[in-house]
């Protein structure tokens, strides 16, 4: 073996921020694999720097891992990016400078790797900012951005540097216009298109190639139309490229979008106008389908403020290139991400993550698009940085399953995930299972949750990632914690209700679309997914359904599988959903007498609040939300008939309640309970009718003399009422915590309590509370949309949400 001693190349990178690199060399001695000493690198430079550079290379092969494997962990700090086939290449190494860096280029599809051990005696790069990060048929490239070269910073965004590995050299250049994380365009003839960046604004559009061992940049003709920054590339079936939108701001939030498109002959060296997008938009992306169409995704669209949330929508270019037709929506709106095809699957299934759900709001969806099915799902969480978007991603599918090492752009240093996609692959399972004891955090609040029953799977159902984002997505859980992502929702929502109807359809009801701050929330449309026995679940789509829901109206369901509709003034209808599983859904509607008073959920809180329960003896109780405190007899023409029950409507500002309502079948009329102590909060209600509430109470301390003592103290109580509703007691179990608000709830007959971060439940036998997850730390965040498979003592199975929902 070759020995050296070196200094150290160091590069800043990644598309997603401003991770470090540094490539060290130190005497090496004899290795047990077998390896080969490559020549002496070379340097070559399109610009001021210059310099034959000595040293050695030494290319290492790993033995191909078995399958099923786990693959070789990517590093900590450095850049990293796949190719067009799916493989990865990162810098391999840490900070300290006593230790070998090395290149590894690592192969999903065998799971080998090969290792190119690198060093450079006389070019010095130190951490820097604003680059991207290509993988070309040549080597990984870093471009843009800003270096420290030779104790000089160089920020004008012109450099390049090239490290190819496999003909042992190191090659420098520079753009002929900077930027800051230029946009690029791996073209299928090895040359890379540079085009506008995230931030400055230019119409300078530039070709590297390497040629004869040298770095090659050559500048083509500018973009025409305004200077823009966000523009999309994607070269076409025929190899000429096309430029999609932009934006001619150099600031998200207020800015001008452009729909218009470009494309360049390559051979002319010429543009020619395109046809426009049926929607202006920036910071999208654009790929090219096998049958010739392009695929145009998300993005910053219309009359963008930096409140908005990205755009759902996507847009097809017809394979004839002339005109462009609406699109599947994507699960979750995100702009300035990253495209790319799962390895193995090139052509059927397109991942999308990163980027922004809104202005400083980062993605932590990551989405797939099946061609064959033309359809989005949510297949998998990988959150990026919520300033630039950025995050590190390396699809890959090995034993047959399709996973991501998933690194988050602004942590430096910090620990890479293995996640595991909920999506099908070739030869393997149809679902992945989630972990038995951590469960999966879904990262969305608000979601809709139905239990597993028999061989149904549960369903967690919409919800909101951070800042508010809403989200269409749809995951199916069985009770044995195997998972699968399901047909999204046609209308994003939050705070829905999910319901299984009697021929094993899904219906999904009420909840929010739109956002508060714009003024655009609204009721959307409920949905249907027709499902007929012995269908499988990821064959089903969602349809709509006409039921004119009130808003603040909320459903329950009643023993035979059909709906009661609970209006906020107190009206009551008896709704039947027929024709489900034919694919033709309708609603028959009957009335029900009416609440005692008006009853909604509480103000500024989900429509969990408020809860229908139909129990097996054919009562129905309401409970929880707000009510009206007054309420007045109806004069009806019955009214005077000895045996004629009263009937009431509420009066008055709607409070927080402290009364539930049981429906009596044998008389046909709604009872209410005495009041509970406690006033507002959540309401749970057990199978044989006890209520359980967790409610406020207000004290003033005792011996209070001043008025600052005098004033009223608030605490929580958790309480109990009789089955029938005519008394209450306080609830033995877990201390109350002061100000602290409590969730009961009820999965599959058992009575659980969700406080911060902890959920217990009710040893009926025992008369305790037993904690049954609990997550370390303060950061809530972690836990959002957390679901859990549990054994209770007694051999009882429930999955259940934890945190978030």
């Amino acid at each position: 073996m070759r020995r050296a001693a070196g200094l150290v190349l160091a590069v800043a990178l990644l598309a997603a921020g401003a991770w470090l690199v540094r490539l060290f060399v130190e005497d090496s001695g004899p290795k047990e694999l077998s390896t080969r000493v490559a020549e002496k690198p070379r340097v070559a430079s399109g610009g001021e720097i210059s310099g034959a550079l000595a040293g050695t290379a030494v290319v290492e092969q790993i033995p191909a891992k078995s399958v099923g494997a786990e693959p070789p962990q990517p590093p900590g700090d450095f850049p990293i990016a796949t190719d067009r086939d799916g493989e990865a290449v990162w810098l391999s190494g840490t900070n300290d400078p006593t230790i070998l860096r090395e290149l590894v280029r690592w192969k999903p599809g065998t799971g080998s790797a090969e290792r190119y051990r690198l060093s450079e005696p006389s070019l010095v790069f130190a951490p820097g900012s604003g680059h991207s990060v290509a993988v070309t048929p040549f080597g990984l490239l870093i471009l843009g951005g800003k270096f420290f070269v030779a104790g000089q910073w160089l920020d004008d965004g012109r450099r390049l540097v090239l490290l190819d590995a496999k003909k042992n050299q190191v090659m420098v250049g520079q753009l002929h216009v900077g930027r800051e994380r230029p946009y690029f365009l791996v073209l299928r003839d090895k040359s890379v298109i540079v085009a506008s960046g995230v931030k400055i604004s230019t119409n300078a559009v530039e070709r590297i190639f390497s040629r004869d061992g040298e770095l090659k940049v050559e500048p083509l003709p500018d973009l025409p139309g305004e200077f823009r920054r966000g523009v999309s590339l994607v070269e076409l079936s025929d190899g000429r490229v096309m430029a999609l939108g932009g934006s001619t701001s150099q600031y998200v939030g207020y800015e001008p979008m452009l729909a218009d498109t470009f494309i360049l002959d390559l051979a002319a060296k010429k543009w020619s106008a395109g046809p426009r997008m049926m929607e202006a938009r920036t910071n999208a992306t654009a790929t090219l389908l096998p049958d010739g169409r392009v695929l145009v995704a998300g993005g910053w669209a219309g009359k963008h403020t930096w409140n908005d949330t990205a755009t759902r929508s996507t847009e097809l270019l017809s394979p004839s290139g002339d005109r462009f037709s609406a699109g599947a929506e994507l699960v979750i709106g995100v702009a300035g991400h990253q495209a790319m095809w799962v390895p193995g699957q090139r052509d059927k299934q397109l991942l999308v993550a990163g980027g922004f759900l809104r202005g400083w709001s980062g993605n932590n969806s990551v989405q797939a698009y099946d061609v064959d099915k033309s359809e989005w799902r949510s297949i998998g969480e990988c959150a990026s940085d919520f300033k630039t978007g950025d995050v590190a991603v390396v699809p890959f599918s090995l034993g047959g399953g399709a996973s991501l090492w998933c690194k988050h752009g602004g942590e430096p240093g910090g620990p890479w995930s293995l996640v595991s996609l909920r999506i099908p692959t070739p030869g393997a399972e149809k679902s992945q299972r989630i972990d038995a004891e951590a469960g999966i955090a879904l990262k969305r609040q608000g979601l809709a949750f139905l239990s597993p029953q028999g061989n149904s799977p549960g369903l967690a159902v919409g919800g909101a990632a951070t800042f508010g984002a809403q989200s269409a997505a749809v995951d199916a859980v069985w009770s044995d914690g195997r998972m699968q992502s399901m047909a999204s929702l046609a209308h994003a929502r939050t705070n829905a209700q999910v319901f299984r109807l009697q021929d094993g359809s899904i219906l999904v009801t009420g909840g929010v679309s739109g956002d508060r701050t714009q003024r655009t929330e609204r009721v959307p449309p409920a949905e249907l997914l027709p499902l007929p026995a012995g269908a499988a679940p990821e064959s089903a789509r969602w349809t709509a359904l006409d039921m004119s829901l009130e808003d603040g109206a909320i459903l329950g369901q009643l023993g035979d599988g059909s709906l009661i509709a609970l209006e906020p003034g107190g009206d009551v209808e008896r709704w039947v959903v027929t024709g489900a599983a034919e694919g033709r859904p309708a609603v028959q509607r009957t009335s029900f007498p009416s609440l005692n008073r008006g009853r909604k959920p509480s103000r500024g809180e989900d429509g969990t609040t408020l809860v229908v329960k139909a129990l097996s003896d054919g009562r129905i109780v309401v409970a929880g939300g707000d009510e009206q405190p007054h309420r007045i007899a109806v004069l009806h023409e019955d009214a005077l008939k000895p045996d004629a029950p009263d009937q009431f409507v509420g009066i008055g500002d709607y409070g927080p309640g402290k009364t539930h309502e049981i429906y009596d079948p044998a008389a046909k009329v709604w009872r209410e309970s005495a009041p509970s102590r406690g006033a507002g909060g959540r309401a749970a209600v057990l199978d044989d009718g006890r209520v359980v509430k967790w409610g406020s109470v207000t004290a003033a301390p005792a011996g209070a003399k001043s008025a600052d003592q005098q004033a009223a103290e608030v605490r929580g109580i958790l309480e109990i009422s009789s089955a029938d509703g005519k008394s209450w007691r306080e609830l033995e179990g877990p201390e109350t915590i002061h100000m602290v608000e409590r969730r009961p709830f009820t999965i599959e007959g058992e009575l659980f309590l969700s406080g911060h971060q902890v959920v217990q439940w009710f040893d009926a036998a025992n008369r305790r509370w037993l904690t049954i997850w609990s997550a370390p730390g303060n950061n809530t965040l972690l836990h959002l949309g957390r679901i859990v498979v549990r054994d209770l003592p007694g051999g009882k199975r429930v999955v259940l949400p934890v945190a978030g929902l």
